[in-house]
């Protein structure tokens, strides 16, 4: 036969979590990538238990933060010191991260370096397919032409 549910189950009471078991993935990337001097006490706090709690955690956020001032500066010439740091670390994310950096180097050191920047005209590729998107299979060359034309 069956058993009959209880009337009153147990009730099983558990511990609050504590500080360090609040925090996300997404909070402690939030973290790791902020420049330090914008962090406000709190959130310095916060830092500080995450890298007292690992000694994983504290050299990641190590080498991010030389990535990240590497990236704010245009270092550009202590990308090679950067991976080797990387590879010394055995953190399988970085070393992976580091190796798809390492897949077209010389853009990503120009990048680190250069100044320039081609946000703007990629900006403008977007919107312009934004468009042919919108109108695929619907109009003709002219009207997609006007329409490309009116849009940039």
């Amino acid at each position: 036969m069956s058993q009959a549910l209880r009337d009153e189950p147990e009730k099983i009471t558990l511990a609050p979590a504590t500080v360090a078991e609040r925090f996300s993935a997404n909070t402690a990337i939030w973290l790791f990538i902020r420049d330090p001097a914008q962090l406000t006490s709190k959130n310095q706090a916060e830092l500080e238990l995450i890298c007292l709690r690992s000694e994983t955690a504290c050299l990641t956020y190590v080498l991010t933060q030389q990535f990240m001032t590497m990236l704010r500066l245009r270092r550009g010439q202590e990308f090679e010191t950067w991976l080797s740091a990387v590879e010394a670390s055995h953190i399988a994310e970085l070393g992976r991260f580091a190796h798809s950096l390492c897949k077209d180097k010389d853009a990503v050191i120009a990048g680190l370096t250069l100044s320039y920047s081609n946000g703007p005209v990629e900006a403008q590729v977007h919107k312009l397919k934004l468009v042919k998107r919108s109108m695929y299979g619907r109009a003709k060359l002219p009207l997609l032409r006007q329409r490309l034309l009116h849009a940039a």
